[in-house]
């Protein structure tokens, strides 16, 4: 019996592979290619833009994969087919204001007080879900999965919390114009949480992958056993390792990343990527776990990205940023005090009409420099 489990482990291990031989005769014959083409995504969109675009990436897994020196393996997913723009639609607008220089950037590894910590495993991470329908939700799923870790360990109840709130509501925060499904800050989430005291159940209020209005006062507040800070509703977590692994210890941690050739079509292994130098992050992930050389990272983009939509990446590195941009929701045991999240802001036209009306069909992501324009256009009555 102990042999067959063996064995079937291996069919399983190889089914799972990437078939080299076979890539390598798709980019010789145009023909093997198309067929690849349609294996992979179907018939029913192909054009020679996108047969062009997964050539590309073709060549670049097969590139990846065939070198010795690195310790992961690549793939071609969804984004093979899509031109650079069409990935940007599902990427953060790249924040130039942040950034490090971290060529040959290393760090030491700090010393393990659990030899590995694995909050999915252990029950504390809901299922992967997918955002890449056209919107720039990753903040909000990061965010969640901090959240949700977090307050499970804190409560011991088990709760899926709607990414759709933050979505439709998290850009009135401090009346400031930003989030929904043109980007945002995980940050930004847990102040919202400590103003408004509310959240829906993912069940209540389920991802739409676009922006609805903010009209959650009727909907049953899934947020009942504890609440953000008042005063300080998150941390940032220090950029060394020693210090990651002990935070991991406590829950899981929202971070940001920047992005590359090597994450977009990673498929399993231990990432190490020393492409990105300059860091200007553009995709928001969560730290789940970690081992004796890697952390493990909760994606957003479905479960046919990645290792069944994880990765690692390796400890001792800049992670692409992961190891920069750590933020933990500060969750305190107890019901929070509710506010009316409906309430649209104050109308003040600070940047004027002629920037109202260039930008009036996104209405919702800057109520705070044209609110009164906005406000008339969306039909929402102003205070």
């Amino acid at each position: 019996m102990r042999v067959f489990l063996i064995l079937a482990l291996l069919t399983v291990l190889c089914a799972a592979a990437v078939d080299m031989k076979k890539y390598k005769r798709a980019l010789k014959n145009d023909s093997r290619l198309r067929k690849l083409y349609i294996e992979k995504f179907g018939a029913a969109d192909l054009t020679s833009e996108k047969l062009t675009n997964f050539k590309e990436a073709l060549q670049f897994v097969v590139n990846q994969n065939e070198n010795p020196n690195i310790g992961w393996e690549s793939d071609v997913n969804f984004f093979a087919p899509r031109s650079q723009e069409e990935r940007n639609d599902i990427l953060l607008k790249p924040d130039t204001s942040t950034g490090y220089d971290v060529s040959g950037l290393t760090f030491p590894l700090g010393s393990n007080a659990e030899d590995e910590v694995d909050w999915v495993s252990a029950g504390y991470i809901s299922e992967v879900q997918d955002q890449t329908v056209d919107c720039r939700a990753c903040w909000a799923f990061a965010a969640l999965a901090a959240l949700e870790g977090r307050y499970q360990i804190l409560t011991n109840k088990s709760v899926e919390f709607s990414e759709q709130e933050l979505i439709d509501c998290v850009y009135w925060v401090e009346d400031r114009a930003q989030d929904g499904c043109y980007g945002g800050h995980f940050a930004d989430v847990f102040k919202f949480l400590a103003k408004f005291g509310h959240l829906a159940s993912e069940s209540s209020a389920p991802y739409s992958s676009s922006v609805g209005s903010c009209s959650y006062g009727a909907v049953e507040n899934a947020l009942t056993d504890a609440h953000l800070d008042g005063s300080k509703s998150y941390s940032l977590v220090s950029y060394d390792d020693q210090t990651l692994i002990d935070t991991l210890l406590d829950g899981p941690i929202a971070t940001a990343v920047q992005t590359t050739q090597a994450f977009l079509f990673y498929s399993s292994g231990v990432l190490r990527d020393d492409t990105c130098t300059s860091l200007i992050p553009n995709h928001a992930v969560a730290l789940v776990g970690y081992n004796a050389n890697s952390f493990r990272v909760k994606n957003s983009w479905g479960t046919n990205w990645g290792d069944g939509g994880y990765m690692k990446v390796a400890r001792g590195h800049h992670g692409c940023g992961m190891i920069f941009y750590g933020v933990i929701p500060n969750l305190v045991e107890g019901a929070p005090t509710t506010k009316d999240i409906t309430k649209p802001p104050k109308c003040n036209d600070t940047w004027g009409a002629s920037f109202c009306s260039n930008y009036l069909d996104y209405c919702q992501y800057y109520m705070a420099y044209c609110k009164k324009s906005c406000s008339e256009k969306l039909g929402i009555a102003c205070e």
